[in-house]
């Protein structure tokens, strides 16, 4: 499709079908009651074809500012006569299925530095707005992607991207940039999820299940791995022990057995097996690849 048009008939094309569908959005309401505050009916913009007009209250700070707040922050799905932002839809899946004995749900978003307040300040309010509908007390942390861990951008031909004064440019680098805010987190269970990777409650039961099927499925493999290092502390550990324990390492973990370990003496198999199972364990979903991106 690229390849057959040009860059700028792609992008007529994605305006036209915003706009033709602009009704739809869950914000649409939010951005009509705001550019009636200023009287101007959106309704007539879109008949008599006022794009610009639209768009500049969408994303000016003269109307709802959605070029400067983070993406979590927008409204994401509809529910009636109400929406819902991404942060709101992450609030409400804590409270399905990642509640602790205490009645209380752990959240971490990590944001960039920009965003630290505004994120702040709806969370209270979103956290206040749940808490006797799901009747569970959130508790919110929040941290900063390490800018240590920032990638150089790039142009279009692959080229650093430097600024106005020549300096080269920095961008926040991917998911594996946050492996150290995770590893900051105090949590035996953590789910992680992408904040745009959000349902609509009324399909949210298919995910709560395979939440829980993921948490019960980490659990059993962590109450083997501490049984097995429990045998591998017992100085009497059978020939059968160590070929559970190796087999079960090689299979539900993916653990790769070094060539000739049978032949290994007995404390550097020990040693070998208690570093590799004496670790974090990651359990991930994944879904089946049909063509679509992101599959």
């Amino acid at each position: 499709y690229i390849n057959n048009k040009s860059n700028t008939d792609i992008v007529s094309d994605a305006v036209a079908k915003f706009f033709n569908y602009i009704k739809d959005f869950a914000f649409f309401d939010d951005l009509k009651f705001k550019m009636l505050e200023n009287n101007v009916n959106i309704d007539e913009c879109i008949q008599n074809n006022k794009i610009s007009v639209i768009i500049e209250y969408l994303l000016s700070e003269k109307g709802l500012g959605y070029s400067k707040l983070p993406k979590a922050l927008l409204k994401f799905h509809k529910y009636g006569n109400y929406s819902r932002t991404a942060l709101e839809e992450h609030i409400v899946e804590a409270a399905l299925y990642a509640v602790n004995i205490d009645k209380t749900a752990d959240i971490h978003f990590t944001v960039f530095p920009d965003h630290f307040e505004i994120f702040q300040k709806h969370a209270v309010e979103f956290c206040k707005r749940y808490k006797d509908i799901y009747n569970v007390n959130f508790n919110i942390g929040f941290s900063i992607q390490k800018p240590h861990t920032d990638t150089i951008a790039v142009d279009l031909n692959n080229n650093p991207f430097r600024e106005d004064d020549g300096k080269l440019y920095f961008r926040p680098g991917g998911h594996g940039a946050l492996l150290e805010n995770l590893n900051e987190l105090q949590g035996d269970i953590v789910f992680i999820k992408n904040i745009d990777n959000v349902v609509h409650e009324s399909n949210i039961d298919i995910t709560v299940l395979y939440k829980k099927t993921l948490a019960g499925y980490l659990m059993s493999l962590k109450n083997s791995i501490s049984e097995y290092l429990k045998r591998l502390n017992n100085d009497n550990l059978s020939n059968e022990d160590y070929i559970n324990i190796v087999y079960f390492a090689s299979d539900k973990l993916q653990i790769k057995i070094p060539d000739g370990f049978k032949e290994w003496p007995l404390t550097a198999k020990n040693e070998f097996l208690k570093r590799r199972l004496n670790r974090p364990i990651r359990i991930c979903g994944m879904v089946k690849n049909t063509g679509e991106p992101g599959g």
